[in-house]
C-alpha cells in the first residue's frame, strides 16, 4: 500500500529515507520494473508539488528495490545523474532534414548541433522531442521551461517568445516536378491557381496567407504537417508546388532515394528568415540568463561558426 506520511526536509536531503545503501548500489542491476520507473521519473516534467507527491508515493512502496530508482532520481545522492536530471530541458522541433534529424542521425542536424552546444554550455541536459511544427509550437507555448528551434523571428512572433540566439538562416524557393506543365509566373499571384503544400503554422504558410492565398483542395494551400509530407505529396503529384530551401529539398531527395533532377525551381518565394533558438515568453529568468550567456560565449569565440555548416550559419 502506498505510504502518504509527511516528508521532512531532512528526508529530502538524506537518502537514508529510502532505507537503502544507495552509495554501494548498482542502479542498472535492479529489476526491470525499477529501471522503467527510474526512466519515467528522470524524464518527467511536472511542477515541484507533483514531484513531491510522486516521491512520497514511490519511496513508500515495498519492497525497497521498487523505491530505489525513484529515490535516486529525486534526491541528490548521485550528483552525476541527479544534477543533469534536475537541469533537464525539453527542446521541441519538427523533422526537417538536414536541419533537424531523427534517430541515430539526430545529433547531426544542422540546427541541432549549435542548439546542443548552447544548452550544454549553459549546464543543461537536453531532451529533444520531434513533433509536427504545430505540435512543437503548442508545447513551447504551454510550458515555461521548454525550448523550440529552428524558429523564424518575425514581427508577429516577437512578443510571444523569449529569443535566445540566432542559429541559422534560410531562403525559400517554389519547386515543381520537372514533368509538370506549369508556366513560370512573374509574381506570386500567378501561383494562386495551383495546389501548394504548406506546413501548418509555418512561416511560409503565414507569408502566403498574408499575400492573399487561401486554404483549398482544388487550388490554394494544402496543409501538411512537415517538409517530408510536403515533399512526398509533390513527388506523387498530389500537389502542384512545394516550398523548400535548396538544402532541404536536396536532403529530402537523398533520404527518399529520389533523383533531385525530377524537380526544378519555379521562382524564388521572396522570403528569407533568420532562425533562432527560442523559449516560452514566461521562461524563468535564471534559465534565460544561463542560455543567453552560453550563446554569447559560443558566438563570440567562434564556436558556433566552426560547428555549423557554412551553408546554414548566418553571415553578418
Amino acid at each position: 500500500m502506498v505510504s502518504e506520511q509527511p516528508i521532512s526536509t531532512a528526508m529530502l536531503t538524506d537518502c537514508s529515507a529510502c532505507d537503502y545503501d544507495i552509495h554501494s548500489a548498482d542502479l542498472y542491476s535492479v529489476t526491470g520494473a525499477t529501471s522503467a520507473r527510474y526512466r519515467y521519473i528522470e524524464t518527467m516534467i511536472a511542477p515541484s508539488d507533483e514531484r513531491m507527491t510522486l516521491w512520497k508515493r514511490t519511496c513508500g512502496l515495498a519492497p525497497v528495490q521498487y523505491a530505489l530508482a525513484a529515490c535516486l532520481a529525486l534526491l541528490s545522492c548521485f550528483p552525476s545523474r541527479i544534477a543533469t536530471a534536475a537541469d533537464t530541458l525539453q527542446i521541441v522541433t519538427e523533422y526537417s532534414p538536414p536541419f533537424t534529424e531523427m534517430g541515430t542521425r539526430q545529433e547531426s542536424g544542422y540546427a541541432t548541433v549549435p542548439v546542443r552546444a548552447i544548452v550544454h554550455e549553459a549546464g543543461y541536459d537536453p531532451v529533444f522531442t520531434v513533433l509536427s511544427w504545430k505540435g512543437a509550437l503548442e508545447i513551447v507555448q504551454s510550458r515555461p521551461e521548454a525550448l523550440i528551434y529552428p524558429i523564424a523571428r518575425i514581427p508577429e512572433r516577437e512578443n510571444r517568445y523569449t529569443w535566445i540566439g540566432r542559429i541559422g538562416q534560410m531562403k525559400y524557393f517554389v519547386y515543381k516536378r520537372r514533368d509538370a506543365t506549369i508556366a513560370r509566373p512573374s509574381d506570386l499571384d500567378g501561383l494562386k491557381q495551383y495546389r501548394i503544400a504548406a506546413v501548418r503554422k509555418d512561416l511560409r504558410e503565414s507569408f502566403l496567407l498574408a499575400h492573399g492565398f487561401q486554404m483549398g483542395t482544388d487550388h490554394g494551400l494544402i496543409g501538411v504537417s512537415d517538409n517530408v509530407e510536403a515533399f512526398q505529396l509533390l513527388r506523387v503529384g498530389r500537389v502542384d508546388l512545394g516550398i523548400f530551401s535548396p538544402l532541404s529539398i536536396t536532403q529530402l531527395c537523398l533520404n527518399e532515394k529520389v533523383d533531385c533532377h525530377q524537380f526544378e525551381v519555379v521562382m524564388p518565394l521572396g522570403l528569407s528568415s533568420d532562425l533562432y533558438l527560442a523559449g516560452n515568453k514566461l521562461m524563468p529568468a535564471a534559465e534565460q540568463r544561463r542560455l543567453s550567456a552560453a550563446y554569447r560565449l559560443l558566438s563570440g569565440n567562434g564556436t558556433l561558426k566552426q560547428i555549423t555548416p557554412a551553408s546554414f550559419f548566418p553571415q553578418d
